[in-house]
């Protein structure tokens, strides 16, 4: 942690770009997340934990998701809509795997972002 910390207070001020800018973001990343330094200075790990943790360095957007406490998996999740009378798929999403549910609602229904029901405009679409 204090070789992480030193080699990222060597680049302050420097004018990072591409991959080195990346690299050191995602170092940042990684060495804060999951320690806390103590008044003594000695690095321990943190007694939280960290919203929207990263859990790897490939794969920067996967997180961990939950079904329940005890059932627990990483990566994604995918989401979709189904057509109740033609059985058919109509609309997939894919999030990062602790995202709620909620949050896509709207794009897989067709709905405004407001989670209102499309407003009805009164003229006849010829579906019934």
């Amino acid at each position: 942690m204090r070789d992480a910390h030193a080699g990222l207070g060597a680049l302050v001020g420097h004018g990072l770009g591409g991959p080195l800018a990346d690299a050191a973001e995602l170092l940042g990343l990684v060495t804060g997340q999951d320690v806390d330094a103590g008044e003594d200075g000695v690095f321990r790990i943190a007694r939280r934990v960290a919203r929207d943790r990263l859990i790897s360095t490939v794969d920067v957007e996967a997180r961990h998701g939950h079904k329940s406490r005890a059932r627990t998996f990483d990566g994604y999740k995918s989401h979709f809509s189904v057509d109740p009378d033609d059985e058919l798929i109509t609309k997939v999403a894919v999030t990062a795997a602790n995202t709620a549910d909620r949050e896509v609602i709207d794009e897989l229904l067709d709905e405004p972002a407001t989670g209102a029901p499309a407003a009805d405009t009164g003229e006849d679409n010829g579906s019934d």
